[in-house]
């Protein structure tokens, strides 16, 4: 298994503040990523972040990004 740790953005996950330290473990397929998953997602636009992921892989090639503080 391979693992990183990774300092995270934005205040998406709360209670973990921007700064907080996560570590991961690396995913080689995507397909296996079950829904509602927290993951460390690399964005373009923002960064290192935090997300519950979605997976809509097989029926559109995406992930749903979902954040904690959002209702």
């Amino acid at each position: 298994r391979t693992y990183r740790a990774f300092e995270i953005s934005g205040e998406s996950m709360l209670p973990l503040l921007p700064g907080s330290v996560v570590i991961g473990e690396y995913v080689e397929n995507w397909h296996s990523i079950k829904d509602g998953t927290v993951c460390v997602v690399a964005a373009k636009n923002e960064g290192i972040v935090l997300k519950k992921l979605y997976n809509k892989v097989n029926e559109r090639g995406t992930f749903l990004l979902k954040s904690n503080n959002i209702a």
